[in-house]
């Protein structure tokens, strides 16, 4: 069999190089093409520049927008991409719940448009890998399964409600095009090693918690959200169960929750990480008021830039059911580690980054 040729939007982002890395080093003649605007082209030039020779020399980069007609790309790039490519992982999307509707209609809309556009032309490509969010399923509440995507839910941004869009527009092409779609839960840091892209999500309440002396309780209670279940999962089990579930047949046409099959609750996440820290949880309840004005406060915005967003995190009341994707991985020996195995590490990130802030 002839060597696969990867597409990878999204870099130089964390899950993309991520992939890069992983495609590099498992599959020894694999070749890879990324996508990266013009706007991060001095960055990605220098990660790249960060690999082994023989490993750079697998790798092409372009400039291009994956929304943009023809990728942006030249009509001799367009058709060398396809005659050649046979795996696309697109992570060129918006997932943020502060993005603004004409953004994440660009990107998402455009995005998926493209991809089923040049699925359609292709007469080599084996799959296309669409990097959704669980998100899409609203604001639903109890357990949403992997092959639910309509159930009357409300969204909460324009970025949910987009990629709903996008990934019903490529099961109108289910016949035609050898599609995953991927929904992983709110993404953090390395497992290993802690490394995360940006700051925020769950990282806003570690910053909170950093934020007061030691002998203050923080007046963020759980006292009515204790038993909600916080779904995070850290990006190199993501980063692994991409690549896994993209090469295997059984995902063709499949949705997958990338989620950590057992979260925590609410109440045991946040005791865990006050642990980590030092700190402590005010006991009793909190006006919705006053624990907003907490994750106000200016070093939290300083280092997490939209703090209120993590709100979400613990008042909405869903279940990500995984099924599907712990039984396509049954085989592979990938497993989403349990939260109390990286917390410690996503503290030791947001001291880090703050002790560097208060240096500067």
């Amino acid at each position: 069999m002839q060597p696969e040729h990867y597409l990878l939007t999204g870099f130089p982002g964390q899950v993309a190089r991520g992939l890069l890395e992983r495609i590099l080093s498992s599959e020894a003649e694999a070749r890879v093409v990324v996508l990266t605007p013009a706007s991060c082209s001095q960055r990605a030039g220098k990660l790249l520049g960060e690999l082994e020779a023989a490993r750079r020399q697998r790798v092409t980069v372009l400039e291009g927008d994956a929304w943009a007609i023809d990728f942006g790309l030249s009509a001799l790039e367009y058709r060398t991409l396809l005659e050649r490519i046979t795996r696309v992982h697109h992570v060129a999307t918006e997932t943020s719940p502060t993005a603004d509707e004409a953004s994440a209609e660009r990107i998402n809309i455009g995005g998926a448009r493209e991809l089923i556009q040049f699925g359609r032309d292709s007469t080599v490509l084996r799959r296309i890998v669409l990097h959704s969010t669980a998100m899409v399923s609203g604001t639903r509440t109890g357990l949403v399964r992997e092959d639910e995507l309509e159930a009357g839910q409300r969204f909460r941004c324009a970025a949910e409600q987009t990629l709903a869009r996008a990934e019903r527009m490529l099961h109108q092409h289910a016949q035609e095009l050898p599609f995953t779609v991927l929904r992983p839960t709110h993404i953090v840091g390395d497992s290993r090693t802690g490394a995360i892209e940006r700051l925020g999500g769950i990282y806003s309440l570690v910053s909170l918690l950093l934020s007061y002396p030691p002998e203050w309780p923080v007046p963020l209670s759980l006292a009515r959200r204790g038993e909600v279940l916080l779904h995070v999962v850290p990006v190199d089990f993501v980063v692994e169960a991409a690549h896994a579930l993209g090469r295997l047949d059984c995902a063709v046409g499949r949705t997958f929750h990338v989620a950590d099959p057992t979260p925590p609750s609410a109440r045991e996440a946040f005791d865990l990480l006050a642990n980590h820290t030092g700190r402590r949880w005010a006991r009793r309840l909190v006006p919705a008021e006053v624990a907003r004005g907490a994750l106000d406060l200016p070093g939290v915005r300083r280092l997490t830039g939209s703090p209120r967003a993590v709100l979400d995190l613990v008042v909405h009341a869903v279940r990500y059911d995984t099924a599907n994707t712990e039984r396509a991985l049954a085989r592979t020996g990938i497993h989403c580690p349990p939260f109390q195995s990286y917390c410690t590490l996503m503290v030791a990130q947001v001291r880090a980054r703050s002790d560097r802030g208060a240096a500067t």
